[in-house]
Parts: C-alpha cells; structure tokens; sequence
C-alpha cells in the first residue's frame, strides 16, 4: 500500500486534460485501482476538481487546507463568508466578526452542510441586497458539500491538511525557482526541477 509518505512530486506545464490523464496513469502505477480507501485532495481550484470528476471520481474529494487553518477549505470559504459578512454588516465591526464567527463555526464543526443549513435560516433575517449576499454563500457552499465534510473525514482519520502538497511545492518550485534575480526559460525551469 502506498502512503503519502511515498510521494512522487512531478513539475510540468502541461494543460489540464494532459495533467490529468497523466496523473491518473502515476495513481495507477502506484496503487490506485487496488486501494481500500481513495482521497483525492485539492484546493478550490475549478481546475483541480474538473480532474477530479473526470479521472478520479471515486476518491473522495477533501478540500485541502495549510497548516493552522481550521478546515480544509477555510482560506476559500472564509474569504467568502468574510465577503458577506461585509455586506451584511457594513458599518459594524463586531457585529460583522460576530457573524463571520458563526458562521465559520458552524463550517467547522459540522461541515459544508452545517453552514448551509445556518445560511438556510439566516437567509430569511435579510432582505434586498443583503438576503442576495447570504444567496450567494449558499451558492459557492452547495456544489461543495461533499468536499466539505471534515468532521466526516477526520472521523476515517484522513488527513484533511494540504500542508505536505504545500510545502513540497513551495520546496520544488519556490526554493529552486523563486530566488531573487532567477530568471527562467520554460525548459531551464523543468530541469532545475526535475
């Protein structure tokens, strides 16, 4: 059984269908087929999941996150919940913490589905621009559910953290390449990380 410890960090420029097909031969040869459990983690990149869909879609789908952040999509949801908050509370500070507070932590102790089941409720508080805010969470949270159920995931004890994808990218492309004064050509960059 391969581990994430058995990781296989590639760097290319390739287009997604190109990344994805390739990816799904690399899950293969390392055991993919035969594995009991099948996750598949990712940012919230549109990209990612549309690989996800097409070549990976029995793995299940967990939302990476950074090491320290509370959930596994808690940079992108927070970003979102932060936005409506603003909205909803444009000129009071507390109050506008208050409800963000809340909101993210129902999206933390019981997933994707907390939170849309709160915003359900909350929705009807509001009304004009403001109910249209609340909307508009709910519409970035729904199409996220099975992605956002970390209680679940940590229940199976999957490691709901990106924090290894990140830092072997920040190792492989951000050390190597990122240094000051470096300049790359495409095929310089693909060989410095190889």
């Amino acid at each position: 059984m391969k581990h994430l410890r058995d990781k296989k960090p590639k760097l290319h420029l390739w287009k997604r269908l190109t990344f994805g097909a390739r990816l799904y031969r690399l899950a293969c040869r390392c055991g993919y087929r035969e594995a009991d459990e099948k996750l598949f983690a990712a940012d919230g990149g549109e990209w990612c999941w549309s690989i996800h869909q097409q070549y990976l879609a029995v793995a299940q789908g967990i939302l990476g996150r950074a090491a320290g952040e509370r959930a596994g999509h808690w940079y992108h949801a927070s970003e979102h919940v932060w936005d409506t908050a603003r909205v909803l509370h444009p000129d009071d500070d507390e109050a506008r913490r208050q409800w963000a507070d809340q909101a993210l932590t129902h999206l933390h102790d019981g997933g994707g589905c907390a939170l849309l089941e709160w915003l359900t409720t909350e929705r009807s508080h509001w009304r004009c621009r403001k109910r249209k805010a609340v909307t508009q969470l709910m519409a970035y949270v729904q199409p996220r559910l099975d992605r956002t159920d970390d209680p679940t995931s940590l229940a199976h004890g999957w490691q709901i953290g990106s924090g290894m994808i990140e830092s072997t990218a920040k190792q492989l492309v951000g050390l190597r390449l990122k240094g000051p004064g470096m300049h790359w050509s495409e095929p310089g960059a693909l060989t410095v990380t190889a």
